[in-house]
């Protein structure tokens, strides 16, 4: 899903809303355990108007779910 489409169409009001329909995720962050490891996925990209399309940011609802996942992590 374009912040921009190239064909000039209209993009949706809510591009990672719109991600998420289509692909059937949840959410655009997420963690998983693999081979011993805790992998941790962020979304950084936050959707703008105007003449930036995006910039990277880590949102507070993102910050405080990775504080919560990793809380449940035994330390090393």
């Amino acid at each position: 899903v374009a912040a921009r489409p190239e064909d000039g169409s209209a993009p949706a009001a809510d591009t990672k809303a719109e991600f998420r329909r289509r692909t059937g995720v949840a959410r655009t962050y997420y963690s998983f355990d693999a081979a011993g490891v805790h992998v941790v996925v962020l979304d950084p990209i936050e959707v703008l108007a105007g003449d930036r399309p995006y910039r990277g940011f880590v949102g507070p609802d993102q910050l405080a779910w990775l504080t919560s996942d990793l809380a449940t992590l035994d330390p090393l």
